[in-house]
């Protein structure tokens, strides 16, 4: 069963690539991270020797226990934040600052509660020196790409639901026409109605614009949903658990996935994977 359902880190998540160093858009490379806590300073190791690539065009889901250092990976492959040792490479160039080729989606949706809905998506735009008539068309072309309706441009953030606040986040990020697009936990805040059609809606464009995305979640129905593949990191310090391949078929909002043979497999590996890594946690925490 687990030799069906995945590739065990020493080939997939350790960079072994048959296709070749074109079809990786992120490689991160033996990424260390170290946090210090308390008065003392007191080391605490997040990650470690984490590596990993993620295909042009890939959907790839990371999940793990809390205190995994998942969204910690995920700031180093913004350049949000810095790892002690280890490199990220984007499109075959190392990572050294946040750029206009990666675009971050957060689960607090990050809007400027002072602009209007479509300055806020017109925003990353206009710093990079877009004339403001060709940003508006392309905030508008993007807003109705995540189905919010033209009624709502002149809105504030306050305005609008929790929903449709992060439909203007996931637009926004659209507009920069990145090449990657960093997620993290995009959804979490939302209730699961909401969660639901919005993951639809993400799996449909992402499928329309063939980026690749990094979806960092608690949530491993999210995971398995979404994902092409999925990243396990066990319990601090974050490693390479595993990478489980998810063998469903696409376009997945065309049709009921939990209803799929190989669904409840798939979950029930990924929570097997989980659970193990909670278990030997506890245990060490208790020696």
């Amino acid at each position: 069963m687990r030799e069906n359902l995945s590739k065990k880190a020493s080939a997939a998540g350790q960079g072994e690539n048959p296709d070749g160093v074109d079809a990786v858009a992120i490689s991160a490379r033996n990424i260390v991270k170290t946090y210090t806590i308390g008065r003392e300073g007191k080391p605490m190791l997040v990650l470690d020797d984490v590596s990993l690539d993620v295909r042009r065009g890939e959907f790839l889901a990371i999940i793990g226990p809390s205190g995994s250092g998942k969204t910690t990976l995920l700031r180093i492959i913004a350049s949000l934040e810095s790892a002690d040792s280890g490199q990220v490479i984007a499109q075959g160039r190392p990572v050294t600052q946040p750029s206009a080729e990666r675009a971050m989606v957060f689960q607090h949706f990050g809007l400027f509660p002072w602009k209007n809905i479509i300055d806020n998506v017109k925003f990353p735009l206009k710093i990079r020196g877009v004339k403001d008539a060709e940003a508006t068309a392309i905030a508008r072309d993007q807003l109705r790409r995540v189905g919010l309706k033209p009624q709502f441009e002149q809105s504030h953030p306050h305005q609008l639901s929790g929903g449709m606040q992060q439909r203007v986040g996931l637009a926004r990020a659209l507009a920069t026409d990145a090449d990657v697009l960093l997620m993290d936990e995009p959804f979490g805040a939302l209730d699961a109605q909401t969660r639901e059609v919005l993951q639809g809606d993400l799996a449909r464009v992402c499928a329309q614009t063939s980026k690749t995305v990094i979806l960092v979640t608690h949530d491993i129905d999210e995971a398995v949903l979404l994902a092409d593949r999925i990243l396990v990191l066990t319990a601090g310090p974050g490693r390479v658990g595993e990478i489980v391949d998810v063998d469903l078929p696409r376009p997945r909002w065309e049709y009921d996935v939990r209803a799929h043979p190989k669904y409840p497999e798939v979950r029930r590996h990924v929570w097997d994977l989980l659970r193990s890594h909670i278990t030997e946690d506890g245990a060490n925490d208790g020696d």
